[in-house]
């Protein structure tokens, strides 16, 4: 079985990666990942989360993790 150790991160952490890549131009970036606008606003002012389009456009994907409970 093989687990990939990459670092996971946080919603805050994928919104500042979203900011920076949309730079100033929110639509043009939308629009050239085939996403609406508003979408990616309301993603980033916190209003909606990050689906598969933006993190598949991102280099993302999200995964579920189950960790052992202790004792």
């Amino acid at each position: 079985m093989t687990v990939n150790m990459a670092k996971a991160l946080t919603p805050d952490e994928v919104r500042d990666l979203l900011r920076d890549v949309a730079g100033a131009n929110q639509k043009a970036w939308a629009d050239s990942h085939g996403v609406a606008p508003s979408y990616v606003s309301d993603v980033l002012n916190r209003r909606r989360d990050p689906g598969r389009a933006i993190l598949r456009a991102l280099g993302l994907t999200k995964t579920v993790a189950y960790v052992k409970a202790s004792a």
